[in-house]
């Protein structure tokens, strides 16, 4: 793991982006911002996230606190699977959309903004309507989950 060379405030925006997850956010505390306009913090942020070092050191950060605390896909999708499929009393509908929203991420089925959203289209081309996206979304959770449980089978054996 090289840190690029970054400036003070490039290296605190990354670090601010980790843990706040909003670029927006992470410029305003690592760059003087108070008074710019949001929608500049917006863009300048975004731009900054496209730097190839600032870019890199990202990269690093995740992968940093992804081995820190045994973050694995597998595990995140298992989870919001538990969430969104399973019957479970203590859940609300909401929990269950939240879960089902972060598995549609997941899957590249919908973006953070979705009034700016592509229509979806899967690999055989066929164009869902949203009706049937939680259909599909079910199906996709429950063919990693089969093939979660198949590996786990073959590395037990």
């Amino acid at each position: 793991m090289t840190i690029q060379k970054l400036t003070l405030k490039q290296e605190k925006f990354c670090q601010e982006y980790i843990i706040l997850g909003d670029a927006s956010a992470a410029y305003r505390i690592a760059f003087d911002a108070k008074n710019m306009k949001d929608n500049t913090v917006n863009v300048t942020a975004c731009n900054l996230l496209k730097n190839p070092k600032v870019a890199i050191r990202v990269k690093e950060l995740k992968e940093k606190q992804s081995v820190k605390y045994e973050i694995t896909k597998d595990k995140i999708v298992n989870e919001y699977a538990t969430l969104a499929f399973k019957k479970i009393k203590k859940y609300t509908a909401k929990d269950k959309r939240g879960a089902l929203d972060s598995l549609s991420k997941i899957f590249g089925y919908m973006s953070d903004r979705p009034e700016k959203a592509a229509p979806i289209t899967l690999h055989n081309h066929i164009h869902l309507e949203t009706a049937a996206i939680d259909d599909r979304i079910g199906e996709m959770v429950n063919k990693v989950l089969r093939r979660a449980e198949l590996r786990k089978r073959k590395e037990d054996k």
